[in-house]
């Protein structure tokens, strides 16, 4: 064993890494030993893996999201599948650093289709662990390679991307900007699915703005485009159609289209989506003052969303509940769920927000 000889270590469970002064030794091997021709082959086999792999989890994850075909593996790559969300996300958590990295290595090596690719599939895990550093680096790697390719179909899948992550960070002028710009260039190459995705993503950042006339208006749009949106993204639609109508104090019309949003998740088995319309059609309930129609209802949000391994969503849904229990006057219910928000937030890295409900529930004793 090397063990002894401190020159491979155990970093993590079933991970092991060589000593610095072992990898300088092996890289200047390689560099003295083998071809470039080879080298780049090798690195075109190992990120090849890495997107296949990371394929499998991104359709496991969101299976319904927007993406551009890519090719069937080939035989000299066997990616690796997963029964579960939690065991995909897991592989994802171990391998975060080789991920980050692997984008890095595509462009350098100018395998830019692979870099860009790369990048898109990790947002899928970067986006539900918040991961955001990691996100953003990968992202401006990906907009340079898709650009150096003149591939103006990633180019808008890339922004997009990014202007979802510049929304999450609170800078949503800025996302409305490449939001914008994915938009005109989807609607330039005449990309109509792609077109319906930054409809939705510009839809939902006006929420975030509080524009809900604006999310009226483009929600309707994508529905409008009824030969080519899916089922999926009209759900998407009246997910945002709702939340826009429940901010006008239109509740009646935001709990119709939060329905119809949750039958066509179930129907299209999106079980993300379907956590997203009973968190908010608990919320249109608690608007109503209907405290025993909002528990049932976030209770449900709450398992759909432990099934998607995110725990800062299922944090938002304890945390409704716990308001839900507390307007219906159970205090012990509602410290229960409060307690499971701030865990969920501590465990997403969220401590501001579990500090803010630890103080709540010190009101509460």
């Amino acid at each position: 064993t090397l063990f002894p000889y401190t020159t491979l270590f155990r970093s993590a469970p079933d991970r092991y890494q060589f000593h610095d002064l072992l990898k300088v030794y092996a890289a200047d091997k390689v560099l003295a030993e083998v071809s470039q021709e080879s080298r780049h082959e090798a690195i075109r086999r190992l990120l090849t893996w890495y997107l296949y792999t990371t394929e499998e989890t991104a359709d496991l994850v969101s299976p319904n999201r927007y993406k551009i075909p890519v090719r069937p593996p080939g035989p000299d790559c066997v990616p690796l599948t997963f029964g579960t969300v939690a065991e995909a996300m897991t592989w994802c958590e171990s391998e975060r650093a080789n991920l980050a990295a692997g984008v890095r290595q595509a462009a350098a090596s100018e395998l830019h289709e692979l870099a860009w690719r790369l990048a898109v599939t990790c947002a899928i895990f970067f986006s539900r662990r918040r991961y955001l550093a990691d996100w953003m680096e990968s992202h401006e790697v990906a907009a340079a390679s898709a650009r150096l390719l003149g591939d103006r179909q990633a180019e808008a899948l890339v922004l997009d991307n990014i202007g979802t992550l510049l929304a999450r960070q609170g800078r949503r002028l800025e996302a409305v900007g490449h939001f914008e710009q994915a938009l005109a260039i989807r609607r330039e190459i005449g990309d109509a699915p792609g077109e319906v995705q930054a409809l939705a993503d510009l839809a939902d950042c006006y929420l975030q703005l509080n524009r809900p006339d604006a999310v009226i208006g483009l929600s309707h749009q994508a529905l409008s485009m009824d030969k080519v949106i899916s089922r999926y993204a009209q759900g998407v639609a009246q997910i945002n159609l709702g939340e826009a109508y429940s901010m006008l104090g239109r509740h009646g019309e935001a709990e119709d289209c939060l329905r119809q949003a949750g039958e066509i998740f179930a129907e299209v088995g999106d079980t993300r989506g379907a956590g997203f319309a009973m968190h908010n059609l608990g919320q249109v309930h608690l608007a109503l003052g209907r405290s025993t129609a909002a528990i049932p209802a976030l209770e449900r949000a709450v398992k759909l969303r432990q099934a998607c391994a995110e725990p800062f969503d299922e944090a938002g849904s304890w945390q409704a509940l716990g308001r839900a229990h507390l307007a219906a006057g159970d205090r012990d219910q509602a410290r229960s769920s409060l307690r499971q928000a701030a865990l969920r937030f501590r465990e997403a890295g969220e401590d501001a927000s579990a500090a803010a409900i630890e103080t709540r529930l010190t009101e509460l004793t």
